[in-house]
């Protein structure tokens, strides 16, 4: 697999425009934005900014983080194609494989390796079904 590198502020724009507008429907709140980008609570103000294009500083853990939150989009368009309900309220519905936790509270809880955790689980569900 080719790997993508996203280096211009135009790319890193972009990224944060679909990032941004993905958490819209999964009607994400803001606290727990923070969360699923690995980012703290203080950085408010620069979070405000994302809708309006400002780009997320990307890291190589939130360079991982927004691939993975994109790879969770893509199974749940894959898994829920005809059922757009459950397709953007699926990140906050309690899910017995994560022990009655939301995918949500599965990265609050475990950071990175819980968004890593929620993947694996769409993953594992596109290929068996």
């Amino acid at each position: 697999m080719q790997k993508i590198k996203i280096t211009t502020d135009v790319e890193k724009s972009a990224l944060t425009k679909m990032i941004i507008q993905l958490f819209k429907h999964w009607r994400i709140p803001i606290e727990d934005q923070f969360d699923l980008l690995g980012l703290k609570l203080t950085n408010f103000s620069v979070l405000s900014l994302y809708p309006y294009g400002k780009p997320i500083l990307i890291g190589k853990e939130q360079y991982i983080r927004l691939s993975l939150l994109l790879r969770i989009h893509k199974s749940l368009r894959i898994l829920f194609a005809n059922n757009k309900v459950e397709l953007y309220s699926w990140m906050q519905s309690k899910n017995k494989a994560f022990k009655n936790r939301t995918p949500v509270q599965m990265v609050k809880e475990f950071g990175l390796t819980g968004l890593q955790i929620v993947n694996s689980y769409l993953d594992t569900k596109v290929i068996n079904d």
